[in-house]
């Protein structure tokens, strides 16, 4: 990207984004580039600063974000785990439906309170830096004591028999925690992440009964290797 975009995506100036961008070069995540930067090709998965991920693919999240809020209904208990894709679901959820929203996402709560039908529990703990959630061993507990109809959560990456991963050892309890409270849990992945691998491997899609959602931006043979292994998949269609 150019750092004008960049600047205008952000809010901020465009010697921000060159400091900024200065910073993530010495961290080997980025290439600079006359007048912007990108992304350095890799295989190994790291973890983006959160506002970089916010715009990255973003009308891909956004389309999932909609197939998501579609499966809610009035008065569910709903959990929604801490991301970029998730916290994208405050913008499509009708703000006249009543429901319960359980979240560890600090970000996300504040939205959803501009909502005044929606009730929101926001699980307590140390807030992490990278995601403005809280998932530590208090946020798990406090989650365990609570029951969800549905829950939505989000995860780094999606292999092609079905795996999902996340990039944070610190994140896989308090996933692992809405899981088990919820009747059934969607994961949502743009189609970036199918097909890769991360550190921690979560969650075996098919076998725990989890539904994927992802965009269509996702290729006609990765969409049938996970149709191959039992992976009950809901593709969501960008807006044009």
């Amino acid at each position: 990207m150019d750092i004008t975009s960049l600047a205008r995506a952000l809010d901020v100036t465009p010697i921000t984004i060159r400091r900024d961008l200065n910073e993530l070069e010495n961290s080997g995540l980025v290439e600079r580039l006359h007048g912007g930067a990108r992304l350095k090709r890799t295989d190994k998965m790291v973890e983006l600063p959160y506002d970089l991920r916010t715009i990255r693919n973003k009308p891909e999240k956004e389309a999932i974000a909609r197939a998501a809020v579609s499966l809610i209904s009035e008065n569910m208990n709903v959990v929604i785990d801490s991301g970029t894709t998730t916290n994208m679901m405050s913008e499509f959820l009708d703000r006249e439906m009543p429901v319960t929203i359980i979240t560890n996402s600090i970000r996300l709560a504040n939205e959803l309170m501009l909502k005044p039908p929606v009730r929101v529990i926001n699980v307590g703990g140390e807030i992490r830096k990278e995601t403005y959630a809280c998932s530590d061993d208090l946020a798990q507990s406090f989650i365990s004591s609570l029951r969800a109809d549905i829950a939505f959560l989000g995860v780094t990456a999606v292999d092609l028999s079905g795996t999902a991963f996340n990039i944070s050892i610190v994140e896989l309890g308090i996933k692992s925690a809405m899981l088990t409270i919820a009747r059934k849990t969607y994961i949502l992945a743009d189609s970036s992440k199918i097909g890769k691998t991360a550190l921690v491997r979560f969650a075996d899609i098919a076998d725990a009964g989890i539904t994927l959602i992802t965009d269509d931006g996702i290729s006609p043979g990765s969409l049938l290797k996970l149709r191959d292994y039992n992976v009950d998949v809901i593709v969501a269609e960008r807006l044009k």
